[in-house]
């Protein structure tokens, strides 16, 4: 993943985005809502299994986006999951 791919957001009600890239799966912490600490990991599943897993039934599209300009250019890249 880099800040110049173009990537799918879907916002599960707080500060977690599920983030579809070319290169893989990614779940990102928006620091602009509470407890958000602007860090994309990765996400070894689908949407549906992060629904699952979080106990949501379906998140909201936002859209797809260029990374930079979705999280900012100060966005965190970490490796564990």
């Amino acid at each position: 993943m880099n800040l110049d791919e173009i990537a799918r957001f879907i916002w599960f009600w707080n500060d977690k985005f599920f983030v579809e890239a070319e290169s893989g799966n990614y779940i990102w912490s928006d620091p602009s809502y509470p407890n958000g600490n602007n860090t994309i990991r990765p996400y070894k599943g689908t949407c549906k299994d992060y629904c699952e897993s979080s106990g949501v039934e379906f998140g909201r599209d936002k859209g797809s986006h260029r990374i930079a300009e979705y999280c900012g250019p100060y966005v965190r890249f970490v490796e564990d999951q």
